[in-house]
């Protein structure tokens, strides 16, 4: 065998080792310590951005001023309450007799009273504060507009005309749509859209 190698080594050949076959020896050197940190950081910090970035916008999520939606306390609980006694005072308006077009007319006038309840003790909060809840003005502007086209209906009817009465429609929806969907409990009553 030995002269085996000498032949080998003679001849410019190099033994290469075979591998062991021992299941307890390593084949590869382990990481060093390191590799490991920076690996385990890098594990982390994916982690740690994972869970942040959803929580993060969620909470300016919460804390945004949503479309459509009267948000902001002091505007939301000012509007519950108008709307609230915007019901009550336009249920206890009796209705006028079938026919009675002065009676109809002054139900109708009756009715418009309440529900500039409701602008006025909006409009009471103030330009800033109603300008910090984006809705605002433009829930306002859409009660503004169903008491003019009342109002408008109600002049024609004591004309002695037999108008009609459309509640708009924005993007295809009615105001008085927008204007009960706005996250505030208000319900606009039938009586309101249901001119004779």
């Amino acid at each position: 065998m030995s002269d085996h190698r000498a032949q080998s080594a003679a001849a410019g050949a190099t033994h290469v080792p075979r591998p062991s076959t021992d299941a307890a020896a390593p084949t590869s050197p382990p990481p060093n310590r390191r590799q490991l940190v920076v690996i385990l950081g890098c594990v982390l910090l994916l982690l740690g951005a994972g869970v942040s970035l959803p929580v993060i916008g969620l909470w300016r999520y919460a804390n945004a001023d949503h479309l459509g939606i009267l948000d902001n306390p002091p505007v939301a609980d000012r509007a519950a309450q108008a709307c609230a006694t915007m019901a009550r005072e336009v249920a206890a308006i009796p209705p006028a007799a079938p026919g009675d077009t002065a009676g109809q007319v002054t139900v109708i006038r009756a009715q418009n009273q309440a529900l500039e309840h409701v602008v006025t003790s909006m409009t009471d909060l103030g330009p800033e504060l109603l300008s910090g809840d984006h809705p605002a003005n433009q829930w306002i502007a859409d009660w503004k507009t169903l008491i003019q086209l009342r109002e408008d209906y109600a002049d024609a009817l004591a004309a002695g005309s037999d108008p009609t009465f459309e509640v708009p429609t924005v993007d295809g929806y009615p105001i008085t749509h927008r204007m009960s969907e706005s996250g505030v409990e208000c319900p606009i009553p039938p009586e309101i859209t249901a001119l004779p």
